[in-house]
């Protein structure tokens, strides 16, 4: 049995009952840590967090607990911090790339935040960093002003500033190239 949750609810009696299939495999859908979990998918990071860790207090041969991400254009640059979480609480990592909306994905950076992610990344420890490293090297991009206009429009609605939340990222979709 998968079950997909976002974290936000604990409960010890269904993981007890959860327990008893013969595998049941729980999926943490966490993208970011911290303020920017929160901008990104909204609730409290202080309860997932605590939630989590009690998910990741039940590993058992027959009870698997894994953070499922979504690598986009609002996490790419802070996974490592994600990644360092995981290995914590002894979780590993299921990985999968938001293609849509498109000005979201990794493959649509500029080519400023390419380099940025390049730099941060294509030599770290863990191989799927690396092979984002990769990914983006060697992909055009754009000039971000897609990603921009949206991301404000979020951020009007939200009332939040992505800016303030990922400054580097920012700062690096924002530095226009054709």
């Amino acid at each position: 049995m998968c079950i997909n949750t976002n974290g936000s609810v604990y409960d010890q009696n269904i993981v007890d009952l959860l327990k008893q299939f013969k595998y049941t495999e729980i999926l943490l859908s966490v993208d970011d840590i911290g303020p920017r979990f929160e901008l990104q998918r909204g609730g409290s990071w202080h309860d997932v967090e605590q939630n989590l860790k009690l998910y990741a207090g039940n590993l058992a041969p027959n009870f698997s607990v894994k953070l499922a991400v979504t690598v986009n254009i609002q996490n790419v640059l802070y996974l490592d911090q994600l990644v360092n979480f995981a290995r914590s609480l002894n979780l590993d990592v299921v990985w999968t790339y938001l293609d849509s909306p498109d000005h979201f994905s990794i493959d649509c950076m500029t080519y400023a935040a390419n380099h940025l992610v390049w730099q941060k990344y294509h030599d770290s420890d863990c191989n799927e960093l690396r092979a984002i490293a990769h990914r983006v090297k060697t992909n055009a991009g754009s000039n971000g002003t897609k990603f921009l206009a949206r991301t404000h429009e979020l951020d009007q609605r939200r009332n939040q500033k992505f800016e303030l939340s990922h400054p580097e990222m920012y700062q690096a979709m924002s530095v226009f190239s054709d």
